[in-house]
């Protein structure tokens, strides 16, 4: 049932990841180049035929990539987990708190971004061939250009977004850690001060 479930639900939520982010690509791309170039006829097509145009582009795009997506991420992930159980049956209980990911290798993360980023420009280009010569859009080597001037500042974005939010975590752990060395060092003092004032105390109670 689990295996049903991987190799058929988890595709079919995620393909329709695949339009929305060409769409989003390539929609916010046409944006930024119609506002740059207010006079260009080459920008002045509508964005509802450039919004229609990822969405068919990621659409078809999207059959294809979805599935090497999930045997990049998860499959072969399963697969080296499983070899880790069986290598390691000793770490079965730690196994269980690790995330699936974590067994995704740096170089497969790598591609997924890359085609990520190179998918939206393909699919906007697939999507404006298959309209009709007659609608009101832009042409497949612009929409390219839309779908990668969109994709580097929605992913620019992101990726600025994490930067800060690594520092902002950054920040966080060592306020935190300054300040348990501040109650550690006022913890060590204090008992310093019992330890040093008992003796004291005891000579007193001698001496009467």
């Amino acid at each position: 049932m689990s295996t049903i479930i991987s190799n058929i639900v988890v595709p079919l939520i995620w393909l329709p990841i695949a339009p929305l982010i060409t769409v989003s690509d390539i929609t916010i791309g046409h944006t930024i180049l119609q506002n740059a170039h207010p006079q260009s006829p080459a920008w002045s097509p509508p964005l509802a035929y450039t919004v229609s145009a990822g969405a068919i582009g990621g659409t078809i795009l999207g059959v294809p990539l979805v599935p090497l997506f999930i045997y990049l991420l998860f499959i072969r992930a399963s697969q080296r987990l499983q070899k880790h159980r069986l290598a390691h049956p000793e770490d079965g209980s730690v196994d269980c708190c690790r995330p699936l990911n974590s067994f995704t290798s740096p170089l497969e993360w790598a591609a997924c971004a890359a085609i990520i980023f190179a998918g939206a420009p393909a699919a906007g280009a697939l999507g404006v061939a298959c309209l009709p010569e007659s609608s009101k859009v832009l042409s497949p080597g612009r929409a390219a250009i839309a779908g990668v001037v969109g994709g580097g500042v929605i992913w620019g974005c992101i990726f600025g977004f994490m930067v800060l939010l690594l520092a902002a975590f950054a920040a966080w752990m060592n306020v935190r850690a300054y300040r348990i060395r501040k109650e550690n060092e006022r913890y060590l003092a204090q008992r310093d001060s019992l330890s040093s004032g008992s003796p004291r105390s005891s000579d007193s109670a001698t001496f009467k």
